[in-house]
């Protein structure tokens, strides 16, 4: 099963479990996220940009940071385009999209389950 029912086998039987079958933060949200829905609240009415372009700024920014960490030196423009970044809802799409076009593949097994229901 993916993600975790905690509740079958651990709230109702008065166990206290953490759940390490998807990823779920035992700690909580931390504020800062709180503060980030709180602002998200203003735009909540207007569509998203569907080409996802602030996001995928950000992206390329924090990849040019951690690329510097990284290398132990300041990255200033990595090789990376906006156009090159494709970015979805969750894995399993990315999976999807990735194999959708191939005329056949191969899967070893065992494996994620995905894999196969995307083939």
């Amino acid at each position: 099963m993916h993600g975790g029912d905690i509740y079958t086998e651990g709230i109702l039987k008065g166990k206290e479990l953490i759940d390490f079958s998807s990823n779920i933060n035992p700690l909580g949200l931390p504020d800062s996220f709180k503060d980030n829905l709180q602002e998200a609240l203003n735009w909540v009415q207007v569509y998203p940009d569907i080409q996802y372009r602030n996001l995928k700024r950000n992206l390329i920014d924090y990849l040019s940071f951690s690329l510097g960490y990284f290398y132990k030196e300041k990255v200033e423009k990595p090789n990376i385009k906006e156009e090159n970044l494709v970015l979805g809802n969750g894995a399993v799409e990315i999976i999807d999209l990735a194999i959708s076009n191939l005329k056949s593949i191969s899967i070893l097994v065992p494996s994620f389950v995905e894999y196969e229901l995307c083939a």
